[in-house]
Formats: C-alpha cells, structure tokens, sequence
C-alpha cells in the first residue's frame, strides 16, 4: 500500500506518459482538435480529466504513446470508477 506522497503504479505510469509528452518542444500531427472525431474528443476529454492534463496532451498520449492493452486496462479503470 501506497503512503499519501507516493504514487500508485497507474499513476505513476501515467505520470511518465505526460512527462515524455510535455518535454517535447513541437509536436504535430498534421492535423487539428477539430478534424477529430466526436468520439476521439470525448475519450481525450475524458482521460484530460482524470489526469488533469489538457485535452490535446490527452490526445497525444492516446496516440503516440498508448497500446490496445493500455486502452483496455484504463477502461476497466474507468468502469470500475464509474459507480
């Protein structure tokens, strides 16, 4: 078990997620928030959410930095959080 100070192994997963994404200066991918799909914005949104980041760091983590199983273990997160 976690003390107050430390972070959980997700968390701390996701931590490092953001910091390899902010520590880059420019990213691009050619593209903008609005050629998204409804659902690519909301599934962004939603993990800018719970990580606190903004929308488009969220997305870039989806992107460039997630796998499907990634994806799945953080949706089970979400389901089990949900009630």
């Amino acid at each position: 078990m976690s003390t107050p100070n430390e972070l959980t192994e997700q968390e701390q997963r996701a931590q490092n997620l953001i910091d390899s994404v902010t520590d880059q200066k420019t990213l691009s991918m050619d593209y903008t928030w609005d050629d998204l799909s409804p659902e690519c914005k909301a599934l962004a949104i939603d993990l800018a959410d719970l990580l606190k980041i903004s929308k488009i760091e969220a997305y870039t983590l989806l992107v460039e930095k997630m796998k499907v199983s990634d994806l799945r273990e953080l949706a089970r997160g979400w389901a089990s959080n949900a009630y």
